[in-house]
């Protein structure tokens, strides 16, 4: 296991060198050291660090339970005629079957990122199972991209107390969502935002749908609500961050106690 995630047990050790490197340097230059520190730790979303709190004025696109073969090719063409990066939490499942659009999403610039292989609740799934559902998609993002940190959002935002456990040893977390569309009641686009809108505020992670399974069995109402979406905060001062930087997780510090 430890040679399956290297990158999560060199973190530590990692961020003291970049703490080392802030100390020695000037303090025009130890601002921006902290800073690189800071987006070290929050990319990692390893729950027995800090999370970096801040005022700034940036929100996060985040699409779940795709990819699908109309719905997400739709929201990439919204994305890149705003040139807005986003993260997509795909399932194993329909990475197998959408792996064309998968690798689109990737080229244009946007996360892949985890959100298990058959979108079942972690409340349902023994342990082994849970283990199983995170690595069998970590593998399937991993062949179709370059990516070596893979960021996971649980389904429906559950993670049981049987399986913090390993999300804890392996120093991984599962994103939050501040801001939530609720585009599985409704593909109205005027109400997704209205939705959206009752919960802004910086450092928000938008949540939203690219899968195939919406209202009437359509999404077109989640493409048009993000296209309408983009240029509305924009003209209220935000701007669109990607996902090394976003700060909001399901587990913290307490949840992985040192043993």
């Amino acid at each position: 296991m430890a040679d399956k995630y290297p990158q999560h047990h060199t973190m530590r050790q990692k961020i003291k060198l970049k703490i080392n490197t802030c100390i020695k340097a000037r303090i025009s230059a130890s601002i921006l050291c902290l800073v690189s520190v800071l987006s070290t730790v929050s990319y990692a979303g390893d729950p027995s660090l800090l999370e970096k709190t801040t005022d700034d004025k940036v929100v996060y696109l985040t699409y779940d339970d795709g990819p699908e073969s109309l719905y997400t090719p739709h929201l990439l063409d919204v994305l890149k005629k705003h040139q807005v990066k986003a993260t997509f939490f795909v399932t194993g499942l329909n990475v197998e079957t959408y792996p064309d659009v998968v690798k689109r999403a990737f080229q244009e610039g946007h996360i892949i990122a985890n959100h298990s292989y058959a979108h079942k609740s972690a409340r349902d799934m023994t342990g082994a199972e849970f283990k199983l559902s995170i690595e069998k998609t970590d593998s399937l993002i991993r062949h179709l991209t370059a990516q070596k940190d893979i960021l996971f959002r649980a389904p429906y935002l559950h993670i049981a107390d049987s399986n913090k456990s390993y999300l804890c040893k392996n120093k991984r977390n599962s994103m939050d969502a501040t801001m939530v569309g609720k585009d599985w009641e409704t593909q109205d686009p005027d109400q997704i935002i209205d939705n959206l809108m009752k919960d802004l505020k910086p450092e928000a992670v938008i949540l939203l749908h690219d899968d195939g399974g919406g209202p009437n069995g359509t999404r077109m109402g989640t493409v048009a609500a993000t296209d309408k979406l983009i240029p509305l905060l924009r003209a209220k001062g935000y701007r669109f961050g990607t996902a090394e930087t976003i700060t909001h997780w399901q587990l913290k510090a307490l949840d992985c106690p040192e043993k």
